[in-house]
């Protein structure tokens, strides 16, 4: 009898562990969904890309309503890097697609700030070195 009952708070705390796990994996799967950067949207607003700059601070290109805004966040703020426009991001993604490769979000980020600054012939000498990179390879 001391026995049977033995096995039973056994098998009793093997369900009950493995219904623990079980919770935990759901909760912490729920939880990475809703506080991803990526999977955060509203009606109004979505994360379209983000990049980690440093150790608590990173750049994230933001769609909110017809807006397409360049954000920088650190640990205590956020603030306005740079509105872009729907132009500059098709442009940036009409580049890569011509080149064969998908344009990095920090060398769309170098052609957008050299166009900004009125400094064409940079934009045009990253676009070669770029090209020369692609020869080599």
């Amino acid at each position: 009898m001391e026995g049977i009952k033995l096995v039973l708070q056994l098998v009793f705390g093997l369900v009950l562990f493995a219904g623990i796990l079980y919770l935990s994996y759901a909760a912490t799967k729920y939880l990475a969904k809703r506080l991803s950067p990526d999977g955060r949207s509203g009606r109004n607003m979505k994360i379209i890309e983000s990049l980690a700059i440093g150790k608590d601070s990173c750049l994230l290109i933001v769609k909110a309503g017809e807006k397409i805004l360049l954000l920088g966040k650190t640990a205590g703020s956020i603030s306005l890097v740079s509105e872009l426009s729907a132009d500059e991001i098709a442009t940036a993604q009409e580049t890569s697609a011509q080149s064969g490769q998908q344009m990095t979000f920090a060398e769309a980020l170098k052609i957008n700030i050299a166009k900004r600054m009125g400094k064409e012939d940079k934009v045009n000498s990253f676009e070669e070195e770029k090209d020369d990179k692609k020869e080599n390879s």
